[in-house]
Parts: C-alpha cells; sequence; structure tokens
C-alpha cells in the first residue's frame, strides 16, 4: 500500500512530507498509487518553519517545551508563557 507521511510539529501544525509508492505499482513501472494510502505520522521534535523566529527579529524568546511520553505535543495552558511568570 501507497504510504504519505505527515510531520507533525510541536507547535500543533501538520504538513504533507513523503510520499512512498508501494512496491507493486513501483515494479508495474506505472505512474498510478493505490486507491487509499496508508497515512504514517512523523513527530517533529520543533516548531515549523513558519512558528520558528529568526534569531536576531525576536524581541521576547520562549522556551520550547519538550514533548512527554504520552502526549501528543500539547504544551499545557498553564506552562505556555515565559519562563518566571505562571498563567
Amino acid at each position: 500500500m501507497c504510504t504519505q507521511t505527515h510531520n507533525h510539529y510541536l507547535c500543533g501544525c501538520k504538513q504533507k512530507a513523503e510520499f512512498e509508492q508501494c512496491d507493486r505499482l513501483y515494479d508495474l513501472g506505472v505512474n498510478l498509487q493505490c486507491a487509499v494510502a496508508a497515512s504514517k505520522a512523523k513527530v517533529m521534535r520543533s516548531y515549523c518553519a513558519t512558528h520558528l523566529l529568526k534569531e536576531g527579529k525576536a524581541t521576547v524568546v520562549y522556551p520550547i517545551k519538550k514533548r512527554q511520553t504520552g502526549q501528543a505535543g500539547v504544551v499545557p495552558e498553564e506552562s505556555a508563557g515565559p519562563e518566571g511568570t505562571e498563567a
């Protein structure tokens, strides 16, 4: 079965990534894909490029909360603020 990979970022964004044609259709040498492609999630370790700021342009730097086991990359609201402040 053909596989579509999606990148899942810490900011919550999801983007289409690599598409891989299945061996059966590849070996036939045709430009087809399976009627229903499998979906595979690749968990990324950072925010997407849209939500990352350039070093020289950022006026405030917020720490990126590391993903904990069992969570889907959601940062709890109480820890979403900058260091030293509580929400």
